[in-house]
């Protein structure tokens, strides 16, 4: 996701479109300062939900706060308080809102990410083959940089006011806030190319076979701050646990990453996949599978890859009783 790229829309926006005027009895008028804030909170709003649900403990919702449907909710839920804190008309605001909110997606979507616009009604994930913002978070500040440039120098030449004039009273609490927002990102950032790099780096040893080596990374990945197990650590702890043959520790490990997110996908999958391969007696293995079967099939029917599980789970169910190396 763009680090800078974000603060930058919101600051332009915020420059571009000032409060609008109060009444004269409504005095004093609405804040440049606290306007530039409130932009930039709205530029960067589906990460703060994203990411700060996975930080409070109610799981990741970044799917779900970088969709269209979020866009609307937000605009719905905040547009009073825009229009009533800042003198800006219903329309305007809502208009302000929506746009800052599912500009946001552009943005990723210059960088190569990847999106749910259409979630919860399709999991169609839309990326663009070409990434005009940098992924690096230098080279991307760079351009950003170059492109702050060109928007003061566009306002000159379209003779509008230079905008620091109108940034007396108040800026300096509004750009402190929107600073603070900016080191989130850039922290937040940070600590997720971090966590990637080492999944990937557990990921290799698996591939290597060096499970000691992936156990020691995932034990370090669960010091991550959150206030909630990740599942994704679960999950591969359980692989690496599987390949060493104790299938015990391995079912405690995917029983763990299922209570900490019950609805992810790949939870109910692994589980699934790993009860039809077990030792157990035919009968009791298709009743410990049926559960996350059923699930499945009603759930997770939209899934691409569904049908090609059910069938592995259906090919396990009908082999002999007898473990695999791993699931």
């Amino acid at each position: 996701m763009p680090v800078v790229g974000h603060a930058f829309v919101g600051v332009a926006t915020a420059w571009s479109i000032p409060p609008g005027p109060k009444a004269p009895e409504a005095e004093p008028g609405p804040s440049p300062g606290a306007w530039l804030a409130a932009l930039v909170g709205l530029a960067y709003l589906p990460d703060i939900v994203g990411h700060g649900s996975m930080l409070i403990g109610l799981g990741d919702a970044r799917v779900a706060s970088h969709s269209v449907l979020f866009a609307l909710l937000a605009t719905a839920a905040l547009t009073p308080f825009v229009a009533r804190g800042f003198g800006v008309a219903g329309g305007r605001a809502a208009a302000i809102v929506f746009g800052s909110v599912l500009g946001h997606d552009v943005l990723d979507f210059l960088q190569g990410s990847d999106r749910v616009l259409a979630w919860p009604f399709m999991d169609h994930r839309i990326r663009l083959r070409l990434n005009v913002i940098p992924e690096n978070a230098v080279r991307e500040a760079l351009v950003f940089s170059v492109a702050f440039v060109f928007f003061l120098v566009a306002r000159a030449w379209l003779g509008k006011a230079p905008p620091f004039g109108w940034w007396r009273r108040g800026a300096w609490r509004g750009g402190l806030v929107a600073g603070l927002i900016l080191l989130a990102a850039v922290v937040s950032h940070v600590s997720n190319t971090l966590r990637e790099r080492e999944v990937d780096r557990v990921q290799d040893a698996l591939r290597r076979g060096d499970y000691a080596e992936a156990l020691a990374r995932l034990d370090r990945l669960r010091l991550w701050p959150t206030m909630r197990p990740s599942s994704e650590v679960e999950r591969l702890t359980a692989r690496a646990l599987l390949e060493k043959g104790d299938r015990a520790a391995a079912e405690e490990r995917l029983l763990a990453a299922e209570r900490a997110e019950p609805d992810d996908y790949r939870v109910v999958a692994d589980l699934a996949l790993f009860y039809a391969s077990s030792d157990a007696p035919t009968e009791e293995r298709r009743q410990r599978v049926a559960p996350y079967q059923s699930r499945l099939e009603r759930e997770f029917s939209r899934r691409r890859d569904v049908r090609r599980v059910l069938a592995r789970v259906a090919e396990r169910l009908a082999a002999s009783p007898s473990p695999p190396p791993g699931s």
